[in-house]
């Protein structure tokens, strides 16, 4: 969830950000910048483990 901080920094806007035909419009922003990131370290953590137990 995206947050939206004021230039003033007083307020913050929790939430999806759309345009008026209701697309959102930073997800792809967000994926770039924080999804993919997180992404790639779960991957990364996993590249160092012999195996992951079913339990």
């Amino acid at each position: 969830m995206a947050a939206y901080i004021s230039s003033s920094s007083d307020y913050a806007v929790i939430g999806t950000l759309i345009d008026p035909q209701g697309n959102a419009v930073m997800e792809s922003q967000l994926q770039a910048l924080v999804l993919d990131p997180m992404l790639e370290a779960t991957w990364s953590a996993f590249e160092n483990t012999r195996f992951i137990s079913e339990e």
